[in-house]
């Protein structure tokens, strides 16, 4: 009797991937897939890697706030995403989930001018 076939681990994935272009295309595609740990994991990679590289740390501040969004941890993610745009400005994902996710005075003052 032979054991079922299992998918392997995004953390073994990611370190199963020695090429460093197919590692960034790998944690590319799991942003896009919405996969915030598991790219955090392949992004984390390739800052070991080429920790001269901003944008990949910036990537990585990005999906470390949608963990903590995903958590109900606004000020984390919040944190995170202003982070991510420190390290690079043009990161226009993290603007927008920081526009995405006002802070929660602002949303209640919003809503009480809005239902003025």
């Amino acid at each position: 009797m032979t054991a079922p076939v299992r998918s392997p681990s995004p953390t073994a994935t990611a370190h199963a991937i020695t090429s460093e272009a197919a590692l960034e295309t790998y944690a590319q595609r799991l942003l896009q897939l919405r996969k915030w740990t598991e790219a955090r994991t392949a992004l984390h990679q390739l800052a070991l890697l080429t920790p001269q590289v901003t944008r990949r740390r910036a990537l990585m501040a990005f999906a470390r706030g949608h963990e903590a969004a995903e958590q109900g941890e606004l000020a984390r993610a919040r944190s995170e995403w202003e982070r991510a745009l420190t390290l690079d400005p043009s990161l226009d994902d993290a603007r927008l989930a920081l526009a995405q996710h006002p802070l929660p005075w602002l949303r209640r003052m919003v809503r009480r001018l809005t239902a003025a």
